[in-house]
């Protein structure tokens, strides 16, 4: 009887070692690459502006703006909501701020320009080179004469 107990003992000590042993080697920190070379892009689809165009004193239409970016999230450590809205803000600027509604001027050549323009000014924003790439999926203006016309 007493040898038996003494097994029982014996392997539950081995388990529990065994057990024990293995935990601290989960727990172990594994080595993992640089915070540089940690590289996570995602695409963000940002969400769709609408922009009242206001001269002489009233509204002659609205700018509708669809954007999507693809951004590297651990570059920087933001969070996508602070990326979209420093993209959104940088667009803003990029369309109406900068040449006194460039929207007049707007043609499809230019669009890879205010798309690069948007880029650069969101990563000096941003810090790094957070903002990979930016997507101007639609453009579009709705003047006065085809909001009546839809009512």
């Amino acid at each position: 009887m007493f040898r038996d107990l003494a097994t029982a003992a014996l392997i539950a000590a081995v388990t529990l070692g065994a057990v024990f042993a293995g935990s601290i080697a989960a727990n172990r920190a594994i080595s993992s690459p640089p915070e540089e070379q940690v590289v996570e892009e995602i695409p963000i689809k940002l969400k769709q502006l609408t922009i009242p165009v206001i001269e002489t004193g009233g509204v002659q239409g609205y700018v509708l703006l669809q954007m999507s970016v693809v951004a590297n999230v651990k570059s920087g450590g933001h969070t996508s909501t602070y990326i979209e809205l420093a993209v959104t803000d940088e667009a803003l600027k990029a369309l109406f701020l900068k040449d006194r509604l460039a929207l007049a001027k707007l043609s499809k050549d230019s669009l890879p320009q205010i798309t690069d323009d948007i880029r650069k000014n969101a990563n000096s924003k941003l810090g790094g080179n957070t903002i990979k790439e930016v997507f101007i999926s639609s453009l579009h203006f709705l003047g006065k004469q085809e909001l009546s016309r839809q009512q």
